[in-house]
This record gives structure tokens, sequence and C-alpha cells, in this order.
């Protein structure tokens, strides 16, 4: 592989340091010893492919990441696959979608690279808690649509226009969305159809595409 082998080991002990991994804990993770992980990080060498994925896996981020030196390089180079993850430096909650030229903004550098999803039809958002479990659960890493308009009954980013988003099932009402959850400890509300209040749709299937923090 052609890459930046000073890029590829700054990132991967930054990633590693964020996840706080030592450097043996990621080793098991990936299936190979403490010496070449030290190895990887200081630059004597390139990962192979397989390795190279099991570190993108244990470290909850793409190949894309860890081989780019940074975000927008990786924008460019995998063709506006990387989506903005509006929520990255706050997991704790959901935020609305920050729309500027038709893309939305990430709150941090970090992007997924989701194939066949581009930055101006799409961006990512961590689940914050388990409202929508089963099908969803915490943790988990959704994309949603720039582009789709939301029908009824669809899974959606709901910013309220009052300062509160939420992920919940929208039903129609004449003049209103009732946002319905799944799981129910939680209770629905009902908004107002106005023009502050802004759906985006969760797409695909219902999969689990990411959640940090287990395995």
């Amino acid at each position: 592989m052609d890459i930046s082998k000073t890029a590829f080991s700054a990132n991967l002990r930054r990633l590693r340091t964020e996840k706080g991994l030592t450097q043996k804990a990621l080793a098991v993770l990936c299936g190979c010893g403490q010496g070449y992980i030290s190895s990887l990080e200081c630059g004597d060498f390139s990962p192979s492919m397989r390795i190279l994925e099991g570190l993108a896996a244990a470290l909850d981020t793409s190949p894309a990441e860890l081989l780019m030196a940074d975000a927008d390089r990786a924008r460019r180079e995998f063709s506006g696959e990387g989506l903005a993850i509006i929520n990255e430096g706050s997991r704790d909650k959901l935020l609305a979608a920050s729309i500027r030229h038709g893309e939305a903004i990430a709150d941090s550098s970090r992007v997924f690279c989701a194939p066949g999803l581009h930055a101006h039809e799409a961006f990512a958002a961590y689940l914050p808690d388990d409202s929508m479990a089963p099908e969803f659960g915490k943790g988990d890493l959704v994309a949603f649509s720039l582009t789709r308009k939301p029908a009824d009954g669809d899974a959606c980013l709901v910013d309220t226009g009052k300062g509160q988003v939420l992920f919940r099932t929208v039903l129609a009402m004449p003049r209103a969305w009732r946002l319905q959850p799944n799981n129910p400890r939680f209770e629905p509300i009902v908004v107002k159809a106005t023009k502050a209040v802004r759906l985006w749709p969760a797409i695909g299937r219902w999969q689990r595409l990411h959640r940090p923090g287990r395995r």
C-alpha cells in the first residue's frame, strides 16, 4: 500500500489514546503482538490490509481515517463518501444538523465513510439513548438523509425548533407530527408542523452500523 506512514502512525497513536487503550490491549483486539503495534506507531513500516481493517474496527473508525492526513483529504480522495458526524464530540445528546452549501457540518474533524452515500445527501449521528430500541440502540451510528422527504411512519431525526432534538418514528397528524418512541420507557410527544420543525429520515435498513465500546 502506498500510504503516508507518518500520517498513519500519528492517527493510530491518537485514536488509540482517545479510546483509552494500551498498545497491548489494541494488539489483543487485532490479533497481533504489542511490538507490532509499537512499530506501527513509530512509523517503522506500513500495516497489511488485514491489520489495517482490524485496527479500524478496534478503534471504531474507518481505514480511510487511519490512512488520511486529515478529514478534508479523506473527503476528497474518497469521492465525497465522508459523512459529517454531527455529534462526534457530544455523543450523550443529539444535535440538529447545521447545513452549509447543501452539506451537514460535523462538530469535529471525524467523518464516517459510508460506501454509496455522499456528503451532499446524508450525514451521521450517534444515538444517545435506547428510545428506539430494539431496532436501534444507544451508541449506534445512524445515517440520515438530507434529500429525502419524510413520510408517515419513518424513523427520523427531528429538530423540534425549540432546542430539542429527538430520534423517533414520526406519525402524521392534522398540522402536527406525533413523535413516537419504540421503547415504552420513553413518552411520545406532539409538535406542530411548522417551518421551524425539521425532519431527516434514517436511511436504509435498521442496521447497527457502529456501537462504540461493544464488540
